[in-house]
């Protein structure tokens, strides 16, 4: 029974530049994780440079704006990408994402809900002087 039920945002494509195909090539087959929905790619792949970290961000609110439960992200890519959109991806679902990670015995994708701490978080207490 498939589970085909929202979209996987996959944060980066896995690949990497091919001089001789001029051109970039799959690293990894993630098709397993269409289980989850379609697969929707958010950042083009290779290298997130610090001066591009504004217009990346502005790309994955956008993205990532109507983010639902039923959504997931598939966190593969830089690890400054993976944890913003992470970031845009809470904010969009009220603090909680669910995300999916490989599972190599298994040959597919299991789904972990991560998140939707906020709620249960203590406030500082404030220092008196």
């Amino acid at each position: 029974m498939s589970k085909t039920v929202g979209r996987v945002f996959v944060v980066q494509r896995p690949a990497f530049y091919s001089t001789e195909r001029k051109g970039w090539v799959n690293k990894y087959d993630i098709t397993p994780a269409r289980e989850f929905g379609e697969l929707v790619f958010l950042l083009r792949p290779g290298n997130l440079y610090k001066d591009q970290l504004t217009s990346t961000m502005a790309s994955l609110r956008e993205s990532l704006h109507d983010f639902g439960p039923l959504d997931h992200l598939l966190a593969i890519g830089d690890p400054v990408a993976i944890a913003a959109a992470v970031l845009e991806a809470g904010r969009a679902n009220g603090g909680q994402v669910q995300m999916l990670k490989y599972d190599r015995f298994a040959g597919g994708y299991n789904s972990y809900t991560v998140g939707g701490l906020a709620e249960t978080m203590v406030p500082p207490t404030p220092v008196s002087g």
